[in-house]
């Protein structure tokens, strides 16, 4: 199986750079569904630029590979048609550099040793989307699963991919995701790369 990685780099802020990588299923016409996914990944960063601060930038960058999805080679690059522009946050209160929301992609499928298959995407820093005690606000995670949502659809859809247990192996896959949640309990990261 072939698949399409794009990659949004955060900058602006402390703490910064952060990277969000996104994977479809290429079927067949891997250029077609890495434009379809960033140019879905860029409309996902616009909805959400109300709860990023002011400082913040996510830019989809217009390179995405293309990737075995058992070996998680790269066996080839290209570039998206048109470059994404970038998208800047708007909130001007006050926010944590370390801390925001977790979009759990769910597949609805189980792995060999009976584990849930499913990903997670960090949006971190997030600005005005907390309730007075800590947890997101439930409009503000309604708002992230929406946009979440408009993510699933089109073109080779999204989806998690596990990496290959070591380098010479070849038990990597990747499954479509089918549902995009977001908990109310604020997510930190300890590393930019989490």
């Amino acid at each position: 199986m072939v698949i399409v990685k794009c990659q949004a780099i955060w900058s602006g802020f402390q703490g910064a750079p952060g990277y969000t990588n996104m994977y479809a299923i290429s079927d067949g016409d891997a250029p077609a569904a890495a434009n379809a996914l960033g140019t879905r990944m860029r409309a996902f960063f616009q909805a959400c630029a109300v709860m990023l601060p002011a400082v913040a930038t996510v830019k989809v960058q217009r390179a995405y590979q293309v990737l075995e999805a058992t070996t998680g080679n790269i066996t080839s690059e290209g570039n998206l048609t048109a470059d994404p522009a970038v998208v800047t946050g708007s909130s001007s209160v006050a926010y944590s550099g370390a801390s925001g929301a977790a979009i759990s992609w769910e597949t609805g499928l189980y792995n060999a040793a009976g584990h849930r298959v499913r990903g997670r995407t960090y949006l971190v820093p997030l600005s005005n989307v907390y309730e007075p005690n800590g947890t997101l606000a439930t409009v503000s995670s309604a708002a992230i699963e929406a946009a979440a949502a408009n993510l699933l659809g089109g073109l080779g859809g999204i989806g998690v991919f596990t990496r290959p247990s070591g380098p010479a192996t070849s038990d990597g896959n990747f499954r479509l995701a089918v549902s995009a949640r977001v908990s109310d309990k604020a997510a930190v990261l300890r590393s930019r790369r989490d």
